[in-house]
């Protein structure tokens, strides 16, 4: 959640029963050249159980994302590649919802950081490492396009051999760039891209969709 989800809120939300959290959108580039922002961007406690915990990045550069997953994957249980925030300052740095027209560019960072995270010697073989100790995660959170054919080209793309993908799974804000939160989400889209990939990977929702069809 955008500017929530610390540690504090991570930690409440898993006291009320909440299985899996993820941090705020952090930069990859800043969080590997400053020690000062890793440790402000990404903290962990140290008593009591911790909550299971995907770290979020903003990254546009395969070796920058693969280079802050392995930073910060000893304390985390997996990576995520933020391809959904529509904030202007995001876009203009091809970060966020900008990626959404850089597919090639997303498979190359997610096929890059899975391979550094397994020569990093993490578990990273999907569904059959999923009760391993060093099992670790690497997905995608995207947003739709006008054209819903240009969104399952990008899915198509970053998933890549869908008996050997290239992500654990996938998050879906069903809203375009350019559509406000308080905008009602586009169901049509949403049930049609969840029968099409149910399938084949598991599919989270985003972006306050209270009303998704059921």
């Amino acid at each position: 959640m955008v500017r929530y989800s610390k540690l504090a809120f991570r930690q409440t939300v898993h006291h009320y029963g909440v299985d899996l959290c993820w941090t705020p959108m952090i930069l990859a580039k800043e969080f590997n050249r400053s020690s000062f922002a890793r440790d402000s961007d990404l903290t962990v406690g140290t008593n009591g159980p911790q909550p299971a915990t995907i770290i979020q990045f903003g990254a546009n550069n395969p070796t920058e994302l693969a280079r802050a997953s392995s930073l910060a994957i000893p304390y985390v249980n997996g990576v995520d590649l933020n391809c959904g925030c529509p904030q202007s300052w995001a876009c203009a740095e091809t970060l966020g919802a900008a990626l959404m027209n850089q597919r090639e560019l997303v498979r190359d960072m997610v096929v890059e950081t899975r391979s550094r995270l397994a020569s990093d010697g993490w578990a990273v073989g999907r569904d059959k490492d999923m009760e391993n100790p060093k099992g670790r995660s690497v997905s995608v959170k995207i947003r739709v396009h006008d054209d819903l054919r240009r969104t399952m080209d990008f899915i198509d793309t970053v998933i890549g051999d869908p008996n050997n993908r290239n992500i654990d799974w996938l998050t879906i804000h069903p809203r375009t760039r350019y559509m406000a939160s308080t905008v009602p989400i586009r169901n049509e889209a949403l049930e049609i891209l969840t029968e099409k990939y149910a399938k084949t990977l598991p599919i989270l929702l985003s972006g306050r969709a209270r009303h998704a069809y059921h």
